[in-house]
């Protein structure tokens, strides 16, 4: 079977979270089920950063097709990307397109015959409106910008979809009854190294992984971990992601500089894939206080890794993580909430381990990659024809 896998797929030896991280483990896994499955990518990237032999190699792939990005590809609604899409997939000649996000690479694929499977990976009509008093006037209507143009690709997508893959309920929930196309419940993988991780080191290490903005809900965390210095000072705060709204960052750090106990809480920026697993591995709880998700990878890693879990109930989280089974959850906006859900993970370590364990053994079933693509396969088995 050949299978075109269409999306954000990372060149180089930079995987910037997302959909790329998936796409990137995705393929490799699918690589390791079936001698005849021929696997080939489609991607919208600059030439410059195609993959040398050696990277190929660490993601093994049929082949992958860069298709170079135009200036203001987003005024023209990526016309000009989606045909050349199109065209790289008639030339691949597919038995099954996968399409990954539900943004212009689904509209790309308007013109194939053959069965095509769509992942949704986020819930565009509801991150377009989050922004926040803290953003700059400029990201503000940036921001809703972008959020009305996916969206506008959403709903055709949804409109158009036979075939869509769930990565939890929550998608299934809020998608479901947008579209009439048959559903698969596939989760995200997750590289094999987080099950890997080492014990928890025992110090008070709280790790935040992912974008410093409005919908990660930043402030909120620093705030809610300001409060947990005061009782608990020997507790250290990384936090490490790119900043992607400037002002919003800005208030993110200068909140993080009135605590007593700033030197406890650090920015990193953005890391490579490995440096982040080292990351992972010198920490002990987890943390998140976004006000919308999907299916966050960060939480998929720390169940697999070993780490406690604290987190906000928003969006598809809460059917990942049980309250006091397998993570600790508290409402979106609740800083108080939040650090006393910190404070109850440090102060009871071993109820802490509990969860730990308890959440390491539905990761091992839920988003081991060789699970993640042997479901994959299935689904594309049942929609060939």
């Amino acid at each position: 079977m050949r299978v075109a896998l269409v999306g954000p797929f990372p060149l180089g030896r930079h995987v910037d979270g997302g959909i790329e991280a998936v796409m990137s483990e995705l393929v490799a896994a699918l690589a390791r089920t079936d001698d005849d499955l021929s696997v080939h990518v489609v991607t919208v990237g600059e030439p410059s950063a195609v993959p040398t032999d050696e990277e190929a190699a660490a993601r093994p792939a049929a082949g992958v097709t860069v298709i170079p990005p135009r200036r203001f590809a987003r005024w023209t609604w990526y016309r000009g990307e989606r045909r050349d899409i199109a065209a790289a997939i008639e030339r691949i000649a597919p038995d099954v397109v996968h399409v990954h996000g539900l943004n212009f690479y689904a509209a790309a694929v308007d013109r194939f015959r053959g069965p095509v499977v769509m992942t949704p990976h986020g819930m565009l009509a509801h991150e377009a409106r989050i922004v926040d008093a803290h953003s700059g006037v400029l990201e503000r209507w940036s921001k809703r910008m972008r959020g009305l143009g996916n969206l506008w690709f959403e709903r055709g997508a949804l409109r158009r979809a036979e075939h869509l893959t769930a990565i939890n309920a929550y998608v299934r929930d809020v998608l479901g009854p947008r579209t009439g196309a048959a559903w698969y419940d596939v989760c995200n993988p997750t590289p094999p190294a987080y099950f890997d991780l080492a014990a928890r080191s025992g110090h008070v290490r709280l790790l935040f992984v992912g974008a410093i903005e409005p919908r990660k809900a930043v402030l909120d965390l620093v705030a809610a971990v300001a409060s947990v210095l005061e009782a608990e000072p020997s507790v250290r705060l990384r936090v490490v992601g790119p900043d992607r709204d400037a002002r919003y960052a800005d208030e993110v750090r200068a909140l993080a500089a009135t605590s007593p106990h700033s030197d406890r809480i650090t920015f990193d920026g953005p890391l490579s894939a490995d440096a982040v697993i080292d990351a992972y591995s010198d920490s002990d709880v987890v943390v998140l206080a976004s006000v919308e998700e999907t299916s966050p990878l960060v939480l998929q890693q720390a169940m697999a890794g070993g780490r406690a879990v604290v987190a906000t109930s928003a969006g598809g989280i809460s059917h990942m993580i049980r309250d006091g089974e397998t993570g600790r959850l508290v409402p979106p906006g609740a800083r108080d909430a939040l650090a006393d859900a910190l404070l109850d993970v440090v102060r009871r370590p071993d109820a802490a381990d509990e969860m730990i364990e308890r959440a390491r053994h539905q990761a091992r079933d839920r988003f081991h990659p060789d699970a993640v693509a042997a479901a994959t396969l299935d689904v594309y088995r049942r929609v060939h024809r």
